[in-house]
């Protein structure tokens, strides 16, 4: 079923075609046409199920439109964030440059928005567009808590909820909307996009500290050395003795290369990694709470939500990193 709703998605978006224009065509199918995870247009389609919609063309639409969306918003992250790799590749600034990866992504998006406001009535719009508001606003919040060296969960948790639940909280909502759901209907739908994003963003904290390189097919090791501060060391931060934490912002102002082992050994005496495993368990746990609601029509949508977050994953690091892994070894600054 769920390869079957992937077909038809990838269909719709190797149809579209765009003006002859440089560049183009080119960065959408290296970007948009690779076969990446298709998380969200993937919630919009559950979504609908599970009130009872039919996989329709609107539905099919908006899942594309939100699938792109999203990729294009990468192409503004690859260059913010100064990413070399995406998805097993050379990110487009690599490839290309920032320059065409920052215009032809706005193109896109513009384009993307022009389709879908004349095919969307406003009630499946303004989720979407909320959505992206809020998307830029997260970043806009991210580069500031970057600039001022903001050790703030309260931030953290602002950053993750616009930044990355918006989206997937809008394409549950519009999924259940397109599918006929009540009201409760939606709005627990909804409320399992913003759960799943806030735990799904937090996994991805995670694997930047702890991940395996190969199996993510993307630059981990970005965040610390580049001050973006995610929750594993900022609840660190947050236990840590004032010597240590001036210790950590000396770190922040770096030119040089970080010592990783330290930081690692220094998060997980602190408890960081666990405290994030907690809390990403306790996300999934709200988002099954709402499913069970359902009537036991819920367990495909279970069951994707588990395969979007392997934990299993994070048994790299306790083989190659460190491998007393989540027991206490670290000796204070």
């Amino acid at each position: 079923m769920e390869k079957e709703w992937l077909k038809l998605i990838d269909e719709i978006l190797e149809e579209k075609i765009f003006k002859d224009l440089p560049y183009v065509n080119e960065v959408y199918s290296y970007t948009v046409l690779k076969k990446g995870k298709r998380i969200r247009p993937l919630l919009v389609i559950y979504s609908a199920t599970l009130v009872g919609g039919k996989i329709t063309p609107l539905l099919l639409e908006v899942s594309a439109g939100i699938e792109i969306i999203h990729t294009t918003s990468l192409l503004h992250d690859d260059v913010i964030d100064e990413g070399k790799m995406r998805r097993g590749e050379a990110s487009v600034p690599i490839c290309w440059n920032n320059q065409i990866s920052i215009t032809v992504g706005d193109y896109i998006l513009a384009v993307t928005y022009l389709e879908l406001l004349r095919k969307l009535p406003r009630y499946l719009i303004e989720p979407l567009f909320e959505a992206v508001v809020n998307m830029c606003s997260g970043e806009l919040l991210e580069i500031n808590q970057q600039a001022s060296n903001c050790f703030s969960i309260k931030r953290y948790f602002e950053i993750v909820e616009a930044k990355t639940a918006s989206l997937m909280k809008a394409s549950c909502n519009v999924g259940a909307l397109i599918g006929g759901g009540t009201p409760g209907e939606v709005n627990a739908l909804a409320c399992v996009g913003k759960y799943f994003g806030m735990a799904y963003q937090i996994y991805d904290d995670l694997l930047d500290y702890i991940g395996d390189p190969e199996e993510e097919k993307k630059t981990l090791w970005q965040d610390f050395p580049r001050g973006i501060l995610t929750l594993p060391i900022i609840y660190a931060f947050s236990k840590a003795s004032p010597k240590e934490r001036e210790w950590i912002k000396t770190l922040l102002l770096e030119t040089e290369e970080v010592d990783r082992k330290k930081i690692l050994e220094f998060i997980n005496y602190y408890d960081g990694f666990t405290m994030c495993l907690n809390l990403i368990e306790t996300y999934l746990d709200r988002c099954y709470c709402l499913l069970s609601g359902f009537g036991g029509k819920e367990n495909d949508f279970k069951n994707f939500l588990k395969s979007c977050i392997n934990l299993s994953k994070l048994d790299y690091a306790r083989v190659k990193i460190f491998p007393k892994f989540f027991i206490k070894h670290y000796t204070e600054i």
